[in-house]
């Protein structure tokens, strides 16, 4: 064969090859876009939703709300609102400048995380991009996000989780991709951000780190320095303006007990939505023989550091997003990698090999459980029957006075401070760092006229049982009565003396 034909094969990717790969490609695209369209309406159906569809929004929108107000969001516990202030405040002060212009609102909390998840797709479509240099390859990676569970389902809640992992993750893309002192700059911005919307937010930095120390030592200690220095100055910075609230907050009120039970369930479920990203993956360690797939495989070893925080009591899965990243990238990325693709275009045993892994994902969480995780018109008539009886609910507890419930957006919304943020004062009481006394007083008496719970406080389920001491709940049962209504999805109960 001529040169001249050798460099025309080069350009085309594989000359006859290049048919069945854009069409193969472009199946694998609509497939992905099928899946975006079904994520769209289910998530602009959510960030719409006027009422709580998570209990952890109401604790993050209460201080989100204290912000707004120009209330310190870092106070001391021993005396109501019991309302630790759990979280950094990025992320809380972007929601706070929210409701100062539009109002006390959860569709814009909601927003910034869908936003989020839209840039992770996008890092992850760059990402697959650059290894390939097939658009098409960079679309279908950077869609793949909403095969996954997590991303599909839990991407459009009021909380700080998607945002911290986005710029966590974008602090990592940067970093690798600019590979200048102004990208490491630029990370450390974004490392910082991330941190300081949710201080769990090790991964990335850490990957940061190792991927440095093997290319440049010294660049390593700079942003190791850069980081520590910055970010330690300001944790300094804000526990003496708080009078050392911060530190307590974030620190010691944040450190709770272990629930292994909880931490086996959860991984399981990761496991199961996302068994094929999982196996690539782990191929992709074995196979390992090229060097740009090691940024992917050391932020995939590093996100693994998230798995380990699902041990705490009341964790969620949204712990395991960067994981999936992870796996998710080290698909997209490595697929090309493992067929030691060395030109440019894509090959069509990675187009094959892509549309087996997302078939047997569509497999794995659409048809092998018996409640397929990818249900977006069950959720839109979920959520419609939801506002039916939410607006029931909140006609009957208007004018109640103070409200003590396990989702504490049922105080905000009706127009009222929650009193009193029920898990982690749980929590802390169990673990003798919070004096309960005084409010178990309250509940004794008739501070709070109206409480709204998941399950009966005297036969208590999982949920409620982890919200409530066992005092608090004795107590409940000891001094309300159950109060009937349009409502299914709640029980309220009212003092006995009204």
């Amino acid at each position: 064969m001529s040169p001249k034909n050798d460099n025309q094969d080069e350009k085309s990717g594989g000359g006859s090859s290049v048919l069945p790969t854009v069409i193969l490609s472009s199946l694998l695209v609509a497939l992905s876009l099928h899946f975006l369209g079904g994520a769209l309406r289910q998530n602009i159906a959510l960030i719409r939703f006027p009422f709580s569809i998570e209990h952890n929004e109401g604790a993050v929108l209460q201080l989100s709300y204290d912000l707004a107000r120009g209330k310190a969001i870092y106070r001391p516990l021993n005396e109501p609102p019991y309302v630790p202030g759990d979280y950094p405040p990025f992320f809380l002060t972007l929601n706070a400048v929210a409701i100062k212009i539009f109002g006390l609102n959860l569709w814009s909390g909601r927003l910034l995380s869908f936003v989020g998840v839209i840039a992770i797709a996008v890092m992850v479509g760059i990402w697959s991009f650059r290894t390939t240099r097939s658009k098409l390859w960079g679309a279908c990676a950077g869609l793949s996000i909403f095969l996954s569970p997590l991303f599909y389902n839990l991407c459009s809640f009021y909380r700080v989780d998607v945002l911290a992992v986005a710029l966590s993750f974008g602090g990592f893309f940067v970093l690798v991709h600019l590979n200048s002192e102004k990208g490491d700059w630029a990370a450390v911005v974004c490392f910082l951000l991330s941190l300081y919307t949710k201080h769990s937010m090790i991964a990335g930095p850490a990957a940061a780190f190792l991927f440095l120390f093997r290319e440049d030592r010294v660049r390593a200690k700079n942003l190791l320095i850069r980081l520590v220095s910055s970010g330690g100055a300001l944790f300094l910075l804000f526990t003496i303006k708080t009078r050392q609230e911060f530190f307590r907050h974030l620190v010691l009120y944040h450190a709770m007990s272990y629930d292994w039970g909880s931490f086996l369930r959860h991984l399981i479920e990761f496991g199961k939505g996302s068994a094929p990203f999982l196996i690539c993956t782990a191929t992709l360690v074995i196979k390992f023989k090229v060097e740009r797939a090691a940024p992917v495989l050391i932020y995939a070893a590093t996100s693994l550091l998230h798995v380990l925080l699902l041990t705490r009591s009341g964790a969620s899965m949204h712990y395991l997003l960067e994981p999936a990243i992870a796996s998710i990238l080290a698909t997209t990325v490595g697929l090309p990698l493992l067929w030691n693709q060395k030109k440019s275009g894509l090959s069509p045993a990675s187009a094959l090999g892509l549309a087996a892994v997302l078939a047997c994902q569509f497999i794995f969480v659409q048809i092998i459980p018996a409640k397929p995780q990818f249900s977006p018109d069950k959720v839109m008539s979920d959520l419609a029957s939801l506002r039916h009886h939410e607006a029931a609910l909140y006609e009957f507890i208007k004018g109640k006075g103070d409200i003590l419930a396990e989702d504490q957006c049922y105080a905000l919304l009706s127009g009222r401070d929650s009193v009193v943020s029920p898990f982690h004062v749980a929590q802390l009481s169990r673990e003798g760092r919070f004096d309960q006394t005084k409010f178990l007083e309250s509940i004794g008496k008739d501070e709070y006229p109206v409480l709204i719970l998941n399950s009966s406080p005297s036969d208590p389920k999982h949920g409620t049982r982890l919200s409530f001491s066992d005092e608090v709940l004795e107590a409940m049962a000891k001094n309300y009565r159950p109060a009937q209504g349009a409502w299914k999805h709640r029980m309220v109960y009212l003092w006995r003396g009204e």
